[in-house]
């Protein structure tokens, strides 16, 4: 079965291609559909379908800069343009994002299925294609790409030189960024291997900057960098690393590939560094060794014994705090406040920072583990006139800080086993309170819990066996039923408490789940007469 998605903010177009196509009796089903593209984007990253159709002109997001959007991040969905006569020349510049498919207003269902099916055949040609390894073998095996492979290893290892930024440079590798982070896949079976390598040459070369792969390590790896231009934004590298990971993930199901493990490593800002950064890796692996393949990142496992050895003071505070025992705290402490050399008693701007930084990695480690730091620190250690005041004595900055760094491990040492189960709480009571919005996105709850969108889609729907879009969905008619059971409330005020604007699409997807309209849901109900 082919997913297929719709956008267009005109109800009777919906309507009519959600009502008048005869999904049940093609390879095809409608997985979800949204009145713009600010709201689709979302919905579709969350639901990954294989094609997508999308109106031109819409408010909030058009139809254009939707398919940029997904043709950036989701490069696998075919996407087909709805137009109208007067929007051809807009359907125009579709060519240059790569849409191959149109379908001219008003839409007749043969027509739509002769698309569809053209669409279909297109995808299978590809998943063939990628699953041809034989073709494979010569781009893989080209002079250049195993130089690069090996030089990449070697990076990652510590022993690339010192003369290996220009020896990046001659390979097309750019190696100046503001972060680093590092994916490794499982074990892989040895005939799936090259299949694989192909997937992740795939991913590598739709990323627009700062990714390259090596098979060359006891298991396929990645580097992925960031731009300094995007140093301001730390989480914006992880929120990359779990998109990539998805695009993997999809590559290989396609492929007819069974994915290992994705391991995502703890990001570094130095090239010296990045041995650290394979690490972590490495150490993430080994915390799921046995487990189910999944996505896992370094802040969804406990790697505090793991990476016990790892030479601490060279990572910075945020990482050292993630990966050290809770017996280390003091001596973290001493040295932030003795990494600038002895103190004077009026090095109060240097103190202050110090705290500041401290504040702020114990803070992002709170956070991380589910938790609110107001709840966790002490009032008096959040307040920047009390820090001022902490500054003007070094034992008193110095205790401040070890405070911070105790209170901060005991929690992450607290939460750090069930802290996704807590996360996930949260989550689903932040759903079920704000079911009734019909704008409540994967954000808003992402938000909510102090995770990274993709982070928490990948996470959600790993432990939930659900996609964020289906849970909501099932939330909502599964409130929907009690309503119907419990009430003479009508379809369309029952539709409107549960978050649909649309009450013919609540009726399409409460008869598509329940396999009974609403109205023939309540008549089952009541005893027969």
């Amino acid at each position: 079965m082919f997913k297929v998605f719709l956008v267009d903010d005109e109800i009777v177009i919906r309507e009519g291609i959600r009502n008048g196509f005869p999904w049940d009796e093609t390879q095809f089903t409608l997985c979800g559909e949204a009145p713009d593209g600010e709201m689709a984007y979302p919905m579709i990253a969350d639901l990954k379908p294989d094609i997508l159709i999308t109106d031109i002109r819409m408010p909030f997001m058009d139809g254009l800069t939707l398919s940029r959007k997904v043709t950036k991040t989701l490069p696998w969905i075919n996407i087909i343009i709805l137009s109208g006569y007067d929007d051809f020349k807009y359907a125009q510049q579709a060519i240059d994002i790569g849409v191959k498919q149109y379908l001219l207003k008003p839409v007749t269902p043969r027509k739509l299925e002769e698309v569809l099916n053209a669409t279909a055949v297109n995808i299978q040609k590809t998943r063939e294609r990628q699953a041809d390894t034989t073709a494979l073998q010569p781009e893989l095996a080209s002079s250049e790409g195993r130089a690069r492979e090996q030089f990449l290893a070697r990076l990652l290892e510590g022993r690339a030189g010192a003369n290996c930024k220009a020896e990046a440079a001659a390979l097309g590798v750019r190696l100046e960024a503001s972060r680093y982070l590092v994916l490794m896949l499982g074990a892989v079976e040895p005939e799936a291997r090259l299949g694989l390598m192909g997937c992740l040459n795939r991913v590598v070369e739709r990323e627009e900057v700062g990714v390259w792969c090596t098979s060359l390590l006891e298991s396929p790896a990645l580097l992925m960098s960031q731009p300094k231009e995007e140093a301001d934004s730390p989480e914006a590298l992880e929120e990359r690393a779990y998109a990539l990971a998805q695009t993997l993930e999809y590559e290989a199901k396609a492929g007819g590939i069974r994915l290992p493990a994705v391991a995502i490593g703890s990001p570094v800002s130095r090239l010296a560094d990045l041995p650290q950064a394979l690490a972590s890796a490495r150490a993430v692996l080994t915390s799921v060794e046995g487990q189910p393949p999944r996505i896992v990142g370094f802040l969804d496992v406990d790697l505090s014994a793991t990476l016990g050895q790892v030479e601490g003071s060279a990572l910075p505070l945020y990482e050292r705090l993630l990966y050290a025992a809770r017996k280390d705290g003091a001596n973290i402490a001493k040295e932030v406040f003795c990494s600038l050399g002895e103190l004077a008693p009026q090095s109060i701007l240097v103190l202050n920072y110090l705290l500041m930084d401290v504040l702020l990695a114990v803070t992002r480690i709170i956070r991380q583990c589910g938790g609110d730091p107001s709840a966790v620190l002490p009032a008096r250690l959040m307040q920047q006139t009390e820090l001022i005041k902490l500054a003007q004595q070094p034992s008193r900055a110095l205790e401040a800080g070890q405070e911070m760094i105790d209170l901060a491990l005991a929690y992450r040492d607290r939460n750090v086993i069930s802290r996704y189960g807590e996360i996930l709480r949260q989550a689903r009571d932040y759903i079920e309170s704000n079911v009734h919005r019909p704008d409540m996105t994967l954000q808003d709850v992402a938000g909510h819990v102090a995770l990274s969108n993709n982070h928490f889609s990948t996470v959600f729907s790993q432990e939930m066996g659900l996609t964020f879009t289906e849970y909501v969905t099932k939330v909502r008619l599964d409130r929907a039923k009690h309503l119907l059971s419990s009430t003479s409330c009508r379809s369309v005020e029952i539709a409107a408490a549960i978050g649909y604007s649309d009450p013919h699409y609540f009726s399409y997807l409460f008869k598509k789940q329940v396999g009974l309209s609403p109205r023939d849901f309540r008549k089952s109900l009541s005893p027969e007469p």
